[in-house]
């Protein structure tokens, strides 16, 4: 299993989603921020924090730290949330 995936199910188990593809749900944002905050930017590699920022905002990250991405996504998942 890629690194990338790694990050991406460790998201969607602690989000209690059953599918990756769940991580896209707009209802599903708010936890998903709280999650990622509580995720050590350090744990995994540089290119699963964009390829799991690509994936769940839809958008090419182009984000040059660990770090700069898990605060991307946070405030991503603020943002973006449909409560």
């Amino acid at each position: 299993m890629e690194d990338s995936d790694i990050l991406l199910e460790e998201i969607a188990n602690k989000t209690g989603c059953m599918f990756l593809s769940d991580l896209h749900q707009p209802c599903k944002l708010p936890e998903i921020g709280i999650v990622i905050e509580t995720i050590p930017y350090n744990l995994y590699s540089l290119q699963s924090w964009k390829d799991a920022a690509s994936y769940i905002s839809s958008e090419k990250c182009m984000l040059g730290t660990e770090a700069e991405i898990r605060t991307f996504l946070s405030n991503y998942c603020k943002e973006h949330s449909d409560i």
